[in-house]
Order: C-alpha cells, then structure tokens, then sequence
C-alpha cells in the first residue's frame, strides 16, 4: 500500500474517532436538565468509553495514549457544555454584550473544559495502568468514581446520577440512602455494562455471564430504588399539615441591563450590594412581620449578589450569618437563604 492509502485511512479513522466522541458530548448534553432527555445518560458515555478501550488498543506510547484520550475527552466535554451550559452563552452574549458564534467559543473552552476534564479524571486517566479488555478493571474504575464524585471540584454542583434521573422521582428519592454519588453509580454502572456487551462482541467470546450479572444487579438496584421512592412519595402524600409558612422573595436590586464585558461595570451602580440585599430584606420582613407575626417565614435572595458570592467570601457569610440570628431571635421562626433565580 501506498503512504498516500495510509495517510487516508489515518485521516478516516480521526475523523471517525472525533464523531464518536461527539456523539457521547451531544448525547451527555441533552440528558441535562432542560430537554427532557435525562435517561440518556444511562447510555451516553458509552462512546466515549470504548474510544477509549480502542486507543489502549493501539500499540504505542503511554504519554501518547494520556494525549489522545484527554483529546477526545476535551471534545466530549465541549460539545455537552455547550449545549447544557446555554445559560453561560446566553450570560456572555446578553449581559456580557459578546457575539453569539464568540459567546459560544467561551462556553466550549471554558466550561468544556471542566467538563472534558471530569471525563478524562473519571473514565479515562486509570486506563493505561489497568488490565486491557478484562472485567477485573470495573470494580477498580467504579471505586475511583466513587472516589472522586465525593470530592471533585465543579463549577456547578451537578452528579452523573442527578442528570440521568432527574425525570424519574421514583429512582431519584432513591438518594435518600445512597446519596447523590449512589445514583452517579448506577447511571455509570448501566454505561459500564454496554461496555462489557461490547467487549464480549469485540473478542468474540460467548463469556456472557459477567454481562448478566452486572445485568441483574443493576435491574434489582434499579427496582429496589423504585419501590423505596414509590413508598416516600406515597407517604408525603398522606401527610397533612396546618402549618403555613410564607415566603418572602427579593428581586435583584441592580441594573442588568448596564452589566457589561467592561469590569469597571461589573458592580452596577451598587458598590456594596450586601448590604443593600440586608436593608431590602429587614423591610420586607418588618412589613410582613405586621401582619402575621407568628408565621414562620422563609426569605429568598436572588443569584448575583455582588460584590462577592455569600458561600465563598468569608466576610460576606458573616454578614449573612449575623443577619439570619438576628431575625430568629426577633420575630422570625426560620429564615432560609435561598436563590431565587434571574434566569
């Protein structure tokens, strides 16, 4: 053969292998919330996972199987953020005044990057060091998820579980017990058995019997998870209570409309809106306080609350903190800082 021939086929197979890790990105993508989709992500992993396998196949460097495998990941991961992270191109096209195709180079290269990097820590980083095509490395990589989905750090607080179960109440109650890392193992545990589907094909071996192990567990796990949420939500439906809360909810008090790419404009016409946020909210309260004084309450803040984010500055959480004792110990039973949303 010519090197013309295998300089096509070289070509042929990156291609093909960059569409396959695009169909697990687009696939990951629409199982987030907002589509409806979120049972595939039971399944949307699987491209990427035998990419994977396929690269480990290829008789090469070990630096080199790391590069490619991160590579697909990075693509992977930049295709699902742009299309489950619309909320981030939509920010930087509207309130950060960039242009839409520019908005959502951000979104790719920002947020895919964490995300690529999730799949390549998650599924990929263990594999050159593991036994090739064997079911003994499941056990190894389903630990090490385990591992890391109770403490990698993320942008937002999102799990493998939470997005594929999301639409099913029954399973998702489920966490009750497991934990949101529980149910990130059973939607990675379902990615893993077409895994092992496929190997069985791939080597031509009739050894189906891990296949339906993993199988049948999985189906009992699954059955298991929904009777516990069928009786948790039975049993809510059958409790009745008098008590009434009311809920106080606050608009942001600044101008998104002048919230622009410049930084000098990145506060708004309020240097210190905390601040504005706490007087806002003990007029709100005083003026409900008047006309119910022994109804609990519970208060509700917007996102942005500038100049810094209450769960990360410690100034700013002690600011919060004070406000929140002071309002317990005047008239206000339970005061529960939440987010109110400007989407």
């Amino acid at each position: 053969m010519t090197d013309a021939h295998w300089t096509r086929k070289a070509l042929c197979n990156r291609w093909r292998r960059l569409l396959v890790a695009a169909s697990s990105g687009v696939m990951f993508g629409l199982s987030t919330p907002g589509f409806g989709f979120s049972l595939l992500g039971l399944v949307a992993l699987v491209p990427l996972l035998i990419l994977n396998e396929e690269i480990l196949s290829i008789p090469q460097k070990r630096r080199k199987s790391f590069f490619k495998i991160l590579s697909y990941s990075f693509v992977a991961g930049s295709i699902s953020a742009v299309i489950g992270g619309y909320c981030i191109t939509n920010s930087a096209h509207v309130y950060g005044h960039l242009p839409l195709p520019l908005a959502v180079l951000v979104t790719a290269f920002g947020y895919g990057l964490e995300v690529g990097l999730i799949f390549f820590f998650y599924f990929g980083c263990l594999l050159p060091f593991l036994p090739k095509h064997s079911w003994a490395d499941l056990p190894v990589r389903i630990l090490w998820i385990l591992a890391l989905e109770l403490k990698y750090p993320r942008l937002f607080e999102w799990s493998f579980g939470g997005f594929a179960y999301y639409k099913v109440p029954y399973i998702e109650q489920f966490a009750d017990i497991i934990g949101s890392s529980g149910l990130s193992l059973l939607s990675v545990g379902c990615n893993f058995t077409f895994v092992l589907v496929w190997r069985c094909i791939k080597q031509k071996k009739h050894e189906w019997f891990n296949v339906k192990f993993a199988t049948l567990l999985l189906i009992k796990v699954h059955l298991l998870a929904g009777f516990y949420g069928g009786w948790r939500t039975m049993d809510l439906r059958d409790f009745k209570s008098e008590a009434q809360i009311e809920v106080v909810s606050l608009q942001p008090n600044f101008s998104l409309a002048q919230l622009a790419s410049n930084p000098d404009l990145a506060f708004s016409e309020r240097t210190r809106n905390i601040d504005s946020l706490l007087d806002d909210s003990r007029r709100a309260l005083a003026a409900t306080d008047k006309k119910n004084p022994d109804l609990e309450r519970m208060l509700v803040w917007p996102e942005s609350t500038f100049p810094a984010p209450i769960f990360k500055d410690a100034s700013a959480k002690k600011l919060v903190s004070n406000f929140a004792k002071e309002e317990r110990s005047h008239s206000t039973k339970y005061c529960g800082l939440g987010n109110a949303g400007e989407r």
